[in-house]
């Protein structure tokens, strides 16, 4: 079974390929199953990155800072070499 992967944009009710496919790749009138991803752009991405500080104070961001910061309880002692 065939397997393809390529952008589309959704456009008056229908998606179009964002590049042409060869005419072997798909032959004209095949029936075949769509698996919709919307892609995210860099943008939303860093909005949503930027929007979890949202509502908090510069103290309750810095505390959050140094939890993130402090790797240390992450490893474990007793599992180091020696």
């Amino acid at each position: 079974m065939l397997t393809l992967t390529f952008d589309a944009i959704f456009e008056q009710g229908a998606f179009r390929p964002l590049k042409p496919f060869s005419e072997s790749s798909i032959p004209e009138g095949q029936t075949v199953r769509l698996r919709v991803e919307p892609v995210e752009l860099p943008n939303e991405i860093l909005q949503l990155a930027t929007s979890v500080y949202a509502g908090l104070s510069e103290q309750e961001i810095t505390e959050i800072e140094k939890i993130i910061l402090n790797r240390e309880p992450f490893f474990d002692p007793r599992g180091t070499a020696e």
